[in-house]
């Protein structure tokens, strides 16, 4: 007796109450308990009085053919039940499977520049996810999925929030606790790029942890030694901000520091997927900001060989190119950036950048030169630079008109040129979306 009492109980423990079909079962198994104490008083009965013992038998079997028919009906209940089981999970994962399409058309869009149509797919993949969350609220997999569309939406806080509560449902997961980690990064960036450098900090060194706990439950998550790398490393242009601001103290040495960090954790991710050109990217940007430039172009060279139309690849090596003095050929590497990125304002920039760092070090060449011709070739290639880069500089503008440095740029050039009207112009334009770095009028 006291084994069925403890199946029982088992039983109630199991349930949720509030499932309807759990509700009858729960009812059903009370009945089948009481007709087998029902059973046991009328043994007790035929005990005291043997003489009708034919029809407490009868009884008997006929509370056994009623329990035999609860039976049956437990067995089908327990199908249906199984049944809408699966049909949830089947919904759960529908669900998810659409929220991930959904984010993935959203980072296309976004690489598109079709920035309204991006952000209403993530929100739709969101949308898919709540979902999903309604029919399993504990299926941890949803809330990591919705935790990565809210940092393409720059929604941080919340990515937090949801990667925190994806890692109470499953905090051995090695893959939502880096993603937990690049959100906290991303936040990390937004702070710096807003000057915020404290919480920047902050948000980095939460990152570089979370990264840390993800590797220590799978070493071999090239994932996370990325991710860890690139917190590494904004964290080490945050120092660097701090050098160029205050230019004293030691945030130079930190900040190299940070990305010799970067290096070795990019370094393990490649080691652990080599084929992946994000990492060989990385590896040479990192190097790039330590200084070790032949190295960061072999690493983009590499980059290049995996993924050869990738804008943001051939950006920085155009830039390594750039602190090399290599004109011409980092020149090439925006104009081949430009070409699989043709409203990659930023490039544009840094076209016109290199254009007029290259005419200034021929005039440093040629101190002294009389150009007492026009069509002096040192003189006509010095200009074509200062004019090939105001065209730059617009194409900059064209596509994002509220940056105040590439007004502050085009503004420079302008005077080079002797076109000081419109040199004054631009610096008020500049001075008006609230860049002030290096402005003066004539």
């Amino acid at each position: 007796m006291q084994d069925w009492i403890n199946w029982f109980k088992a039983e109630i423990a199991e349930l949720d109450y509030n499932n309807f079909y759990n509700t009858i079962y729960l009812i059903l198994i009370s009945l089948i308990i009481i007709l087998f104490c029902h059973c046991f008083l009328v043994k007790e009965q035929i005990a005291d009085d043997p003489t009708n013992s034919l029809s407490y038998i009868g009884i008997i079997l006929g509370d056994i053919s009623i329990i035999i028919g609860m039976i049956g009906l437990l067995f089908a209940l327990y199908s249906i039940q199984s049944s809408t089981k699966k049909l949830r999970e089947m919904q759960v994962d529908y669900w998810n499977a659409r929220g991930i399409d959904d984010s993935h058309k959203g980072g296309e869009l976004l690489e598109q520049r079709e920035y309204d149509k991006g952000n209403l797919a993530y929100k739709n993949a969101i949308d898919a996810f709540n979902k999903a969350d309604k029919l399993d609220p504990l299926y941890a997999k949803s809330w990591s999925n919705r935790g990565n569309a809210l940092i393409a939406l720059r929604k941080y806080d919340e990515a937090i929030e949801a990667f925190h509560h994806a890692l109470e449902l499953d905090s051995q997961s090695p893959r939502t606790r880096a993603n937990y980690g690049h959100a906290l990064y991303a936040k990390g960036k937004a702070c710096k790029e807003k000057g915020e450098f404290l919480d920047a900090h902050i948000n980095h060194n939460l990152a570089i942890e979370a990264f840390c706990i993800a590797i220590g439950q799978n070493p071999r998550l090239s994932f996370a030694w990325n991710g860890m790398g690139a917190a590494l490393k904004d964290r080490g242009d945050v120092f660097k901000c701090q050098y160029n601001a205050e230019r004293s103290g030691p945030y130079r040495s930190y900040a190299n520091i940070m990305y010799e960090g970067a290096i070795k954790c990019y370094r393990n991710a490649i080691e652990l997927d080599p084929n992946f050109g994000s990492f060989w990217h990385n590896l040479g940007f990192a190097l790039n900001e330590k200084g070790n430039f032949d190295e960061a172009i072999q690493a983009y060279n590499k980059a290049i060989a995996f993924d050869p139309k990738n804008s943001e690849i051939w950006f920085g090596k155009g830039e390594t190119l750039k602190n090399q003095r290599k004109y011409n050929e980092a020149i090439h590497a925006y104009n081949k950036a430009i070409e699989f990125k043709p409203m990659h304002s930023a490039v544009w920039n840094q076209r016109g950048n290199v254009l007029v760092d290259q005419a200034k070090d021929m005039i440093q060449e040629n101190v002294g030169h009389t150009w007492l011709i026009t069509n002096d070739p040192i003189f006509l290639q010095i200009n074509y630079n200062y004019s090939e880069a105001l065209k730059s500089y617009d194409m900059a503008i064209d596509i994002n008109p509220i940056e105040g440095m590439f007004w502050a740029n085009k503004s420079n050039v302008l005077r080079s040129l002797g076109r000081t009207d419109e040199a004054n112009a631009a610096v008020t334009r500049a001075r008006d979306l609230g860049y002030t770095a290096n402005l003066s009028y004539d």
